[in-house]
């Protein structure tokens, strides 16, 4: 539940393959970014990440997000 990125003010997109299972942090370990060219969602490591470390991304939820999904 939640893990949509805003792709523009009026649409949403959905990650497939792994960038489904990444899950929201506010300190998260991975950034992402969209190719609008490719219709592509880019994700890249803020820094190394150790073996079995879970993969995050802020998804920009502002605070009534938040609370709706349980992410406080």
């Amino acid at each position: 539940e939640g893990h949509v990125f805003e792709y523009t003010p009026k649409t949403a997109a959905i990650a497939l393959g792994n960038g489904s299972l990444y899950n929201h942090s506010d300190n998260p370990n991975c950034i992402f970014s969209f190719n609008y060219r490719r219709q592509k969602l880019l994700f890249k490591t803020l820094r190394t990440i150790k073996k079995d470390e879970e993969l995050t991304v802020d998804y920009g939820y502002d605070e009534e997000l938040k609370k709706r999904f349980g992410l406080h």
